[in-house]
């Protein structure tokens, strides 16, 4: 039986200048049914984003309509620890099979 905590779907959220570069993937968010399914769809699409201004943020929604972030992607304009996101902060994620977060792997090719 499901209750009102459990999720119900993934939202991803651009900012930045992610709408503009990406603009047939990014100009609205975008839905998924899983976590994985969303960072595969990252990776799938080729979506780059800039270690200075982009922010990519993937929210569980809860069937209750509450949603939290639990995985970012920010460039240095924004908060590296997420604290804006939630007050106790969220690191910033890593793409699925990768020990290293976008952000450290980006900031290399820099």
């Amino acid at each position: 039986m499901m209750g009102i905590y459990d999720v119900d779907y993934y939202l991803m959220e651009f900012y930045g200048d992610l709408p503009q570069t990406h603009k047939q993937y990014c100009m609205k968010p975008r839905r998924f049914d899983s976590l994985a399914d969303a960072l595969n769809w990252l990776v799938a699409i080729g979506i780059d984003p800039d270690v200075e201004d982009d922010r990519i943020v993937i929210r569980e929604v809860l069937k209750s309509g509450h949603s939290k972030p639990v995985w970012h992607f920010s460039g240095w304009h924004w908060s590296q620890d997420g604290d804006d996101l939630l007050p106790e902060g969220i690191g910033q994620g890593c793409l699925l099979g990768h020990t290293r977060t976008w952000y450290e792997e980006l900031m290399d090719e820099y």
